[in-house]
């Protein structure tokens, strides 16, 4: 057994210290210490009491946890470091690190509950302890308290939600810095992806309560909740390592249709799609009869184009707007070129909507002598 670790304690039979029957392995930082092992180097020690130095004898043999010499049997067990507890915070609880202790708030790294002591029976009095819940780059941190729930607040446990240093001065709750007390939980609070939070539980010397239980929950992020796109016409879509802000891609023979349609479009639209051109391809853009936009405040306009006439809901082809009830003829983008296609509507009346039919065609080339 080596015995070089700073953490043991030796209760000693046979072997003479008044009045005392045990030592403690002491740290370098005293004079007489010295770090050594069993195979017949010193070990030095001080009286607990005295603080003299005592020499061990040179050859230590042992079988499990019991050391022998000479008929010298010494029994070894652990310091608990973390007792008397050492941290100067409050909030901090006192855990074994190796060799050593670290004062800290403890750690939450998954999905987990977290519990007021004694829950769902009352908790008990002079509590002070913090959780520290780890953020994931990616993931979201969601806080949900269960609805059986009582913290005082003005020296009862039936009293409503209460938050705020002033209304939970006695037991409390403490979420994203904000206290929490009464008996009705808050609503579910979300941490944003890659934060670490704190979570906080106090009590004082009085009244107890049910307590809590705090349901922790990591979920991935929605890169594109709330819309991060600057311009409004584009979409968000999530590609790998984060988001792209971007008209829809059509690539192929596609229709593209207001939203509901044959059933009249949603209000607030803003979406565009862009076309790409084919070498050697025109694009054909064509609408079907069944088509009505709003132009005058009504459904039933005849064709109306230019920003002027359709100021209200658009749909917007090779930079042109088309509304009313009457849709234009076929478009043809020739070989090769992209095209955008953009629709938009306000927040009043909304219509039928458009059907449009995109296909590639061979487009026709010019053969220069």
């Amino acid at each position: 057994m080596d015995i070089t670790d700073f953490n043991f304690v030796l209760f000693i039979s046979n072997y003479v210290i008044p009045d005392q029957s045990s030592v403690f392995f002491t740290s370098c930082k005293l004079e007489c210490a010295f770090m050594t092992d069993y195979k017949g180097h010193h070990s030095f020690f001080y009286h607990p009491d005295t603080m003299e130095c005592i020499t061990l004898p040179d050859k230590i043999y042992s079988t499990q946890n019991l050391v022998y010499d000479n008929g010298f049997q010494y029994w070894i067990s652990s310091v608990d470091l973390c007792e008397p507890n050492p941290c100067s915070n409050v909030w901090e609880t006192c855990f074994h690190v190796e060799d050593r202790f670290e004062c800290r708030c403890i750690n939450i790294l998954d999905d987990t509950i977290i519990t007021s002591p004694s829950y769902p029976t009352n908790y008990t009095n002079d509590v002070t302890t913090c959780y520290l819940i780890n953020g994931r780059p990616g993931q979201n941190i969601s806080l949900s308290l269960d609805a059986q729930y009582s913290i005082e607040a003005t020296g009862e446990c039936n009293d409503p939600l209460t938050t705020g240093d002033v209304g939970c001065e006695y037991d409390y709750l403490e979420l994203q810095g904000l206290r929490y007390c009464g008996s009705v939980p808050p609503g579910p609070t979300i941490i944003p992806g890659g934060q670490n939070t704190t979570v906080r539980f106090k009590t004082d010397d009085t009244v107890t309560c049910t307590g809590f239980k705090l349901n922790i929950t990591y979920t991935n992020v929605d890169v594109c909740e709330p819309n991060p796109c600057s311009n409004v016409w584009e979409t968000c879509f999530h590609v790998v390592g984060g988001f792209e802000c971007r008209c829809m891609n059509i690539l192929d023979d596609a229709i593209i249709t207001s939203p509901n349609y044959p059933t009249n479009y949603a209000n607030d639209v803003t979406t565009c799609y862009l076309i790409n051109g084919r070498p050697g391809q025109n694009i054909s853009l064509s609408l079907d009869a069944q088509y009505s936009i709003e132009a005058t405040g009504e459904c039933n306009d005849p064709l109306t184009t230019g920003d002027a006439g359709c100021e209200y809901d658009y749909l917007e082809l090779q930079g042109l707007r088309y509304c009313g009830s009457v849709p234009p003829g076929p478009i043809i983008i020739p070989t090769g070129d992209n095209t955008t296609v953009r629709f938009k509507t306000d927040d009043t009346v909304t219509c039928t909507g458009f059907k449009l039919n995109i296909t590639y065609t061979s487009g026709m080339y010019q053969v220069m002598f």
